[in-house]
């Protein structure tokens, strides 16, 4: 059995307050949680792959039929913790390579699952 294609979205926080990984992937499934159910996030699997809390910067992993729900769930996020927050998706891609490429190809956060602390998998 194959499994599902996955897609990758870079995204950027507007805000002025800085939040972990482990916020910024709750505050995600809540958003998805709110517009599309439980199926929602069942169904599109969302995983922070990897953030950087000094550029507000995250990758963010997701079936590729729920791409554009994911970027609308993002999108309408307005708060976290209180703060206002604006979602801005950069790009989306395939693959991780090409968004390094396509982005600044020395941003090294860009794929890196532990130097920023992103939060383990869940089993």
């Amino acid at each position: 059995m194959r499994r599902p294609a996955r897609r990758y979205i870079v995204f950027r926080i507007m805000s002025d307050n800085s939040f972990s990984s482990e916020r910024i992937s709750t505050e995600i499934e809540r958003s998805l949680r709110r517009l599309f159910g439980d199926i929602g996030v069942l169904h599109s699997f969302p995983r922070l792959i990897s953030y950087d809390p000094t550029k507000m910067m995250g990758v963010l992993r997701c079936s590729a039929t729920w791409l554009v729900k994911v970027r609308a769930s993002i999108a309408l996020t307005t708060q976290i913790d209180g703060h206002p927050v604006g979602f801005l998706v950069l790009k989306s891609s395939g693959t991780v390579a090409s968004l390094r490429r396509s982005l600044d190809p020395t941003d090294a956060w860009i794929g890196r699952r532990h130097q920023h602390g992103v939060p383990p998998r869940r089993k």
